[in-house]
């Protein structure tokens, strides 16, 4: 009977804490990304008060996707608690004069860490990072009229970097972040011209690096990610709360995003029918939202960068036209059409009798005919950001060099958004204008298992003709939305678990039919990004290192599928 009422303790300290959240948010019923306790597992008051103003004076959508970012780091503790010490100070700042109890709740909170750093044994505090011990320790000490004690010049740089001003915007704010942790922490790579980046590895390597900088064990006081459980989120809609996704909230986060993206290209019958069948398994926690798409806030500036290297991407849609024109005449397909000579055609021969219809007799002509259409789905997930204008000229010119040939094509793109995929579809099958692709916009997260199941149900039904779908992708799924592994417990969807769960379906599809390819551009290394996208893709998959290479790369794959249709 233990287990229940620990259980039953658990779920009353996180409701105080969403309570101080919510009060401080001036909002209730949304579900907090992040929840701070004391290390005896009851809420702090002070951080879930800066947790809750965060909410309320910034995009707390760029916020989670930042912090998130961060956890995929190798330093991922030390870098989420840099970020939070940098916040709070902006937004205690901030509120301070609105709020002037909150002076006190800030001075109780840096008491209590000091009492706790000081009642604790050496293993625990050799297990702390060294570097967050020293700032926070500085900061409480500062905040109880103390000199901060920082005396090594590294650490005392770093702890003055943290000072930020109240004024800071969202975005400065991950501006400001970045530019520390790339002077203090970062590996730098001088690759080409590409900038410096954090490091991602696999968890495994992650777990012993995390030993090597000793940043596990015990924690002290701080704020971290919490994500409900699936007993709990039954709890929460027992007592009526919100929870994330539930109907009303999923019906109200599904106009925002129509705000965003655009209008519905389906019925809300039809977009439940298909989560329905899809959402299941790995993904039963997730949503589906399919927009009509449109224009933009981006679209002029895509259109711009096209205009602007307009020459280049001609040049390559030239060249990819050419390389399918001579393929389409090595591998001409002779078209069957109905005439009154040539073989007999009994399934016809009714409409002779009835009809009066004298063409009951097929006939066969060699003709320059793709007996099969393309899908281009588009990675917009937010990790594609840098390069949004970039992808979208070298998507525009692969459909319009397509177009040319007479082969028919259509265009989506694709991200998550608070747990819900989002596809946004750029240009249909009947248009002959590919304008639309210029809207396409970078947010959110990328769940490529669930994308391609549900790219599926997105193919044109057209018995007559192959489909072939070709990804252009980073190969590094991954999403907010963990994958649930029995109650009380998930897994992160990135690393091996969501490779492996795009790779299942990328099988399932095959064996359904459809020819998959993928054009991975990533901002991983190369060989990093190669060995994930044979992973997911197997041969199917070409990594494009310049727009060179962009032409030959997709006139290989697409002459593979018109061989095999043709042989």
């Amino acid at each position: 009977m233990k287990v229940p009422k620990q259980r039953d303790n658990r779920e009353l300290r996180q409701r105080r804490a969403m309570n101080i959240v919510w009060t401080a948010a001036g909002a209730y019923g949304f579900q907090p990304a992040f929840l701070a306790f004391h290390e005896d597992g009851t809420p702090d008051l002070y951080l879930n008060s800066i947790i809750g103003f965060a909410h309320r004076f910034y995009d707390e959508e760029k916020l989670t996707a930042y912090v998130f970012r961060l956890d995929r780091s190798v330093l991922s503790r030390v870098f989420e608690d840099i970020f939070w010490l940098g916040l709070e100070q902006a937004i205690y700042k901030r509120e301070l004069p609105n709020r002037p109890v909150l002076e006190d709740l800030r001075r109780e909170h840096a008491r209590r860490f000091l009492l706790d750093s000081v009642d604790v044994s050496m293993q625990q505090l050799m297990m702390r990072s060294e570097i967050i011990q020293t700032l926070k320790t500085g900061r409480c000490r500062e905040i109880l009229g103390e000199p901060h004690g920082i005396y090594n010049p590294w650490d005392r740089k770093l702890y003055e970097a943290l000072d930020y001003p109240a004024e800071l915007t969202t975005d400065e704010i991950i501006a400001r972040t970045e530019r520390i942790l790339r002077r203090f922490f970062l590996f730098r790579f001088t690759v080409g011209s590409r900038r410096s980046w954090h490091i991602f590895l696999s968890n495994r390597w992650q777990q012993w690096l995390s030993r090597l900088f000793s940043l596990g064990g015990k924690q002290e006081a701080s704020i971290r990610p919490w994500r409900q459980t699936d007993a709990e989120g039954a709890q929460a809609k027992k007592r009526g709360a919100l929870s994330f996704g539930g109907r009303e909230s999923l019906a109200v986060q599904l106009k925002e995003l129509a705000k965003v993206y655009g209008k519905p290209l389906f019925s809300e019958s039809v977009r439940a029918k298909l989560e329905m069948a899809l959402c299941c398994g790995n993904h039963r926690l997730a949503h589906l939202y399919f927009a009509i798409g449109g224009e933009n806030d981006v679209s002029q500036g895509n259109r711009a960068f096209w205009r602007e290297n307009q020459r280049q991407y001609q040049q390559c849609r030239r060249h990819l036209r050419d390389s399918l024109q001579n393929s389409l005449l090595i591998y001409r397909q002779p078209q069957k059409i109905s005439g009154r000579q040539g073989r007999f055609a009994a399934a016809r021969a009714w409409r002779g009798i009835f009809l009066y219809d004298p063409d009951v007799f097929w006939q066969y002509q060699e003709e320059t005919h793709a007996d099969f259409a393309v899908t281009l789905l588009l990675d917009a997930s937010e990790s594609r950001r840098e390069k949004q204008a970039v992808i979208a000229a070298q998507t525009y010119a692969i459909a319009m060099a397509l177009l040319d040939c007479r082969i028919p094509v259509q265009v989506y793109s694709f991200c998550s958004v608070k747990g819900v995929t989002v596809f946004c579809r750029l240009k249909s099958l009947a248009e002959r204008d590919g304008q639309g692709i210029f809207s396409y916009r970078t947010g959110g997260w990328n769940r490529d298992g669930l994308a391609l199941l549900a790219a599926e149900r997105l193919l044109p039904q057209d018995g007559a003709r192959q489909q072939l779908l070709m990804v252009l992708t980073d190969a590094n799924p991954s999403d907010v939305l963990d994958v649930p592994a029995g109650v009380g417990r998930s897994r992160h969807y990135m690393d091996k678990t969501a490779i492996e769960d795009t790779s299942k379906a990328v099988k399932d599809l095959r064996c359904h039919g459809v020819k998959l390819v993928a054009l991975v551009n990533s901002v991983w290394a190369g060989q990093e990004a190669e060995i994930s996208a044979r992973a997911i893709y197997g041969k199917q998959a070409v990594v494009i290192r310049s727009l060179d290479r962009l032409a030959e790369s997709v006139a290989r794959l697409v002459e593979q599928q018109i061989s095999r249709n043709g042989g």
